[in-house]
């Protein structure tokens, strides 16, 4: 299921991502769908929808969400800076952890480049790869492709579940 959420257009960028429509009933904070242009003044503006979404749709600690912001950026711009159409990122929350899916028109697939010292640029997917517990592309039908980086919040594995509080009623925290 789908929620597109609706972002605020920025006074400094008349570009910022506009929400795709939602194919079926809308179920918040689940998933949320962001389309956006070749803007690279729209990357805070995705970092901060991304970041809203997180914030209600589950807790999460603030290692996952900063790895999460990460990956969102690392892939957006490479959406912009490597291919000609618009981009779209999904972000669907999980119990374990959270799904980026960054789509783009280009079929050329990502290659991740060798470290090289002194570079300024070319380490997004190896950063991206490094966040995430899977990252795998996909070839849509008709044209362009989907990365897709699943990432698990370590520290929720260690959080205790709900139970009762000093004061011996439950909580749910």
């Amino acid at each position: 299921m789908t929620t597109a959420t609706t972002p605020t257009r920025s006074p400094r960028s008349p570009h910022a991502p506009r929400p795709a429509r939602s194919a079926g009933p809308v179920h918040p904070a689940e998933s949320t769908t962001l389309l956006f242009s070749h803007d690279p003044d729209q990357l805070p503006h995705l970092r901060s929808v991304a970041r809203a979404f997180l914030g209600q749709a589950r807790p999460c600690s603030r290692g996952h969400l900063a790895d999460v912001l990460l990956v969102v950026t690392e892939l957006a711009t490479n959406v912009i800076r490597h291919t000609d159409g618009p981009g779209r990122i999904s972000l669907t929350v999980r119990p374990e952890g959270t799904e980026v899916a960054v789509s783009d028109a280009s079929r050329a697939l990502p290659v991740p480049r060798p470290l090289m010292p002194g570079a300024t640029g070319g380490m997004g997917l190896v950063l991206v790869a490094a966040v995430s517990a899977t990252l795998h592309v996909t070839l849509d039908p008709g044209s362009g492709k989907t990365v897709h980086a699943r990432l698990v919040d370590r520290a929720a594995e260690h959080r205790p579940g709900p139970g009762p509080g000093p004061d011996g009623r439950e909580r749910g925290w």
